[in-house]
């Protein structure tokens, strides 16, 4: 039932994202128009709730999936409903401190700052996408393109939130952005780290499967071959 749930989170990350911003307005006008003490006990009970089903439940969530974009010939890494989870309740908690703020413009700054990075890593396209060309790591300040022929040996699960990676040819790797990041090293938070290896090794190894990469028939032959259901979560 959990693993539905933030399935269906991370699925729906937009919807939920503007109905903890709804929720949010909703308790700033209760608080503007009277009810003080309910919108307080609202706006904290929320987050907290929201805070602890994130930590709770997502401690074990690790999907084996991946998020076909048909137009883009990728397969993305599902982002970690972890992430969007705690992008909603900080809306609804920063929402109401920002209502509470006043003239602090010390404290109106820091939230809209928050609340704005928090969106961005719950909505943007972050962390492992697989492409026809390699394998592309993109974060906030920087991202890398690495060449599937830039691999050596088979990738290995050290732990389950990372994927180490070996470099035959380092050379090959392609650098962007302000901050350059460990090329050898992929975080797995939103996926199940050895499903995301034997997917890689498979394109590393098999050359020809390449051009396949973000449609539909390879994301069902990935799912078939790695035994998961078609939902991308393990098999009972």
């Amino acid at each position: 039932m959990t693993n539905a749930v933030l399935e269906w989170v991370d699925r729906r990350r937009g919807v939920v994202v503007a109905v903890a911003l709804s929720a949010a307005l909703v308790i700033e006008v209760m608080r503007r128009t009277g009810g003080g003490t309910g919108s307080m006990l609202l706006g904290t009970a929320l987050p907290l709730a929201v805070a602890l089903f994130a930590v709770a439940g997502t401690r074990s969530y690790r999907p084996r999936r991946l998020v076909a974009r048909p137009d883009e010939n990728t397969f993305d890494v599902p982002v970690h409903p972890g992430t969007v989870l705690a992008a909603a309740g900080y809306t609804v908690l920063g929402t109401r401190t920002l209502g509470m703020a006043g003239d602090n413009v010390i404290v109106l700054v820091f939230w809209i700052v928050a609340l704005a990075v928090l969106w961005l890593f719950a909505l943007g396209r972050f962390g492992v996408r697989l492409r026809p060309e390699g394998i592309a790591d993109v974060h906030l300040l920087g991202s890398s393109v690495i060449p599937w022929e830039a691999l050596g040996a088979p990738a290995t699960a050290g732990n389950p939130h990372q994927l180490r990676l070996d470099l035959a040819r380092p050379e090959l790797v392609a650098r962007h952005g302000a901050r350059h990041f460990d090329p050898t090293r992929l975080t797995t938070t939103g996926i199940d780290a050895a499903f995301l290896a034997a997917v890689i090794e498979e394109y590393r190894a098999q050359p020809g499967r390449r051009s396949a990469i973000g449609t539909e028939y390879e994301l069902s032959r990935l799912t078939a071959v790695h035994g998961v259901r078609s939902g991308g979560l393990p098999q009972p």
